[in-house]
């Protein structure tokens, strides 16, 4: 009888714990509806706040927004008065803990899935745990990224979409884009610009419909990898950040010492 009294007890210490963390939680960040109310007030806007949680940095909310058809992410002090807008990076990784979140928040569903892949431009590799690369032929990142992703291609460990995204403030960017989809070539193409300069109405289409896509799911720069549960994350990412991000499995091979030759 007394075992089963001081079980009880503890589960509700615990109970009475958990809550008492949680109203912590949520008390240290300001008010959704009144925040949102000043924003609109303030900067003239009509932003609805999903979402204010505390951050990884103390004493700052994290405010997750909707503007338009897109989720976007603010920032604020505890006690509502300050609004900060930008990137947080984490200085010991160099992670853009913003455009992870960001990536999480607007993720691709499998209707968005189905959609992609209309305006998949060509394929690498033939195996692996897929990705989309969202790509920009004279991005300089998206040049550091290739090195990584092709790579990974040949060894077999990832077989990758180019979804092509040509910048508005690359110089011929957007020509070479739409020239490969009108003469349907590939990475060599992709990567040397040594192709016929055809802009038909095809690939013209085809390149602006891939970016107002893109555009809704929150996707606006390059390199863009798109991951096969919807997440998303912008910027350049190493093979071993790519591996952990995609949530891939690699097999270790090992070899008995009494193993012959």
């Amino acid at each position: 009888m007394k075992k089963e009294i001081i079980k009880t007890a503890i589960f509700l210490i615990l109970f009475i714990l958990l809550n008492a963390y949680n109203c912590l939680a949520t008390s240290s960040c300001p008010d959704a509806k009144e925040l949102e109310e000043l924003i609109n007030k303030t900067f003239h806007k009509d932003l609805k706040i999903v979402k204010i949680v505390p951050s990884e940095i103390k004493g700052i909310c994290a405010v997750e927004i909707k503007l338009g058809p897109v989720l976007r992410m603010i920032y604020v002090d505890s006690k509502g008065k300050y609004l900060l807008t930008g990137k947080i990076y984490d200085i010991t990784t160099g992670e853009n803990v913003t455009q992870k979140e960001l990536g999480n928040i607007n993720r691709l569903t499998p209707k968005d899935f189905k959609t992609l892949n209309k305006y998949i431009a060509f394929t690498i590799g033939k195996k692996g745990t897929t990705i989309y690369f969202v790509s920009d032929p004279i991005c300089p990142y998206c040049r550091k990224a290739e090195k990584v992703v092709k790579e990974m291609a040949q060894k077999g460990i990832i077989k990758v979409h180019y979804v092509l995204y040509p910048l508005s403030f690359h110089p011929g960017a957007y020509e070479r884009c739409v020239s490969i989809i009108c003469e349907h070539k590939g990475l060599k193409a992709y990567e040397t610009g040594n192709i016929p300069n055809n802009q038909c109405k095809e690939g013209k289409k085809f390149i602006d419909d891939s970016k107002k896509f893109l555009n809704s799911k929150g996707i606006f720069g390059t390199p863009t990898y798109i991951f096969l549960d919807g997440r998303h994350y912008t910027g350049f990412l190493t093979e071993k950040q790519l591996i952990e991000m995609a949530h891939i499995k690699i097999k270790k091979r090992f070899h008995s010492p009494h193993s012959l030759p």
